[in-house]
């Protein structure tokens, strides 16, 4: 017999011995010999692969902390700002203030570019001391549901369309057919809410405009100078100056509320509050870029200074 029907004969017997012990055994036996040829593959597998039991990074941070001259105190300030330069020299200011000191062991801040991320914070009532728009408190009753008080404020500003090489011309006929970038979240007021309200009052709809979204303002910026889209609807800053003209931005029909600060005040702690307000103007007056900041009003404010 050659070496090809050998091999072939011998598969063959094979064949018909595992048959005949399955047709003689049990159903119960199928079933247990099936698990237990299972196991025995994911154990040969579980010794060729090297599992690693690491935790995935943090891909993003927006967090820091510091401490008070009073670190036995157990209680922490949780502040909220809008970009990372603030929100560190903000927690610097605060922890070096002795009132401050007196109430709080540590000071954590938290800052966020994006609106749905502040949501987290301002929803669950976490944050003590935070930088919003009116909007957001409206939206989730946070005034009534956990004391906030509103202790200082910028001024309000204009919603422009933005342009690269002309004047934005608010009709029908101008917006007819034009890439539009606008901000992904609804409670934008200059990124969304003014813009939607403009196209519905000239009767276009969303199928009649092209629109992109964008996370941020500044995703809104790459998105105009990069020619994807042929206007935006956001606010001026000084730094637009490098790459875009006011000559080429027509403001909206409606001013947009500014952004406020509000303190956690569920007890009458008047203390906290004019240590906050004079941190505060402070911050502002060291404040040179974006000069919207620089210009802060305090809400009912207190007679002689904290620190």
């Amino acid at each position: 017999m050659s070496k090809v029907n050998w091999r072939k004969y011998k598969t063959q017997s094979a064949k018909m011995v595992f048959k005949v012990v399955l047709i003689k055994l049990p159903k119960p036996y199928w079933y247990l010999s099936f698990l237990v040829a299972a196991m025995t593959v994911w154990y040969v597998a579980h010794k060729q692969i090297k599992v690693l039991d690491i935790p995935l990074p943090r891909i993003l941070h927006f967090e820091d902390t510091c401490q008070t001259s009073n670190v036995s105190n157990p209680q922490s300030l949780v502040l909220f700002a809008p970009n990372a330069h603030m929100a560190k020299k903000l927690m610097s200011s605060l922890c070096n203030n002795s009132i401050v000191s007196k109430q709080f062991g540590d000071i954590v801040a938290y800052w966020q570019t994006e609106e749905r991320d502040i949501l987290q914070l301002i929803g669950k009532g976490v944050v003590d001391l935070m930088l919003v728009k009116d909007n957001f408190i409206q939206a989730f009753g946070t005034d009534t549901t956990y004391g906030y008080d509103m202790v200082a404020a910028y001024a309000d500003y204009d919603a422009n369309l933005m342009s690269i090489r002309e004047r934005p011309l608010i009709t029908k006929e101008y917006l007819l057919g034009k890439r539009i970038g606008l901000i992904d979240y609804p409670t934008s007021r200059s990124g969304y809410i003014a813009p939607m309200r403009m196209l519905k009052n000239l009767d276009l709809s969303s199928q009649q405009v092209d629109i992109t979204y964008a996370k941020s303002h500044r995703e809104l910026r790459h998105l105009l100078v990069a020619g994807k889209v042929d206007l935006i609807s956001s606010y001026w800053q000084e730094e637009d100056e490098k790459l875009l003209s006011r000559n080429y931005i027509t403001p909206l029909t409606e001013r947009i509320s500014g952004s406020k600060w509000y303190l956690k005040m569920l007890e009458q702690n008047t203390d906290l509050r004019c240590a906050v307000q004079t941190v505060l103007t402070d911050l502002a007056a060291e404040t040179e870029s974006p000069r919207y900041y620089h210009n802060i009003k305090l809400i009912n404010p207190c007679e002689g200074p904290a620190s």
